[in-house]
């Protein structure tokens, strides 16, 4: 046994505090549905027609035939406030050079424009509040496109491909984006 006394103490604790219950959002809505789809190209040219977007996730959003009249549609997704964001991923065929990739600035890779005005020649994008590049993925091989999938709108857009640090792109792909 202890033989030393032992002292007690009285604390008294005074709290004025409110509360708030934080819920955390569901995952569906914490983030931006998220859909992947293949480039793959089997020619290089500016425009090139002989490439195919092949769907690696399950929303089934890419139709029509392979080149500039594939089309990824957007209509039926579900309603999400953070949009949807797109990830790209370069697959050239054999006999394409292999150190095909997209720019290491994803600005470079996309060109967007209204579906009217046709395919874009160069990167650049006057929808903003719509549409945002991004980022480039791991080694130059995957690029990000951000949408926000409002307002019924009908896109063509330019994904363009450069050959290592080559200035210019040596493919350049115009399929149609068509949001909510």
């Amino acid at each position: 046994m202890n033989d030393r006394p032992s002292k007690r103490f009285q604390i008294t604790l005074n709290v004025d505090a409110e509360i708030n219950v934080l819920r955390p959002r569901s995952r569906e809505t914490r983030r931006a549905t998220l859909i992947k789809i293949d480039l793959e190209l089997n020619s290089l040219g500016n425009p090139t027609t002989d490439f195919r977007l092949v769907e690696r996730s399950e929303w089934g959003v890419v139709e029509g035939d392979n080149g500039p009249d594939q089309v990824i549609n957007l209509k039926e997704l579900p309603d999400n406030k953070d949009g949807v964001k797109i990830i790209f991923t370069l697959v050239p065929v054999r006999g394409l050079p292999t150190d095909l990739q997209f720019s290491a600035d994803a600005r470079k890779s996309f060109g967007i424009q209204s579906e009217e005005h046709g395919c874009p020649i160069k990167e650049g994008n006057p929808f903003t509040d719509q549409f945002s590049r991004r980022g480039i993925i791991g080694t130059n091989k995957k690029v990000a496109l951000r949408d926000k999938n409002k307002g019924g709108g009908r896109y063509r857009f330019a994904l363009l491909v450069y050959r290592g640090a080559d200035l210019h792109p040596v493919a350049r792909c115009d399929p149609r984006i068509i949001n909510k």
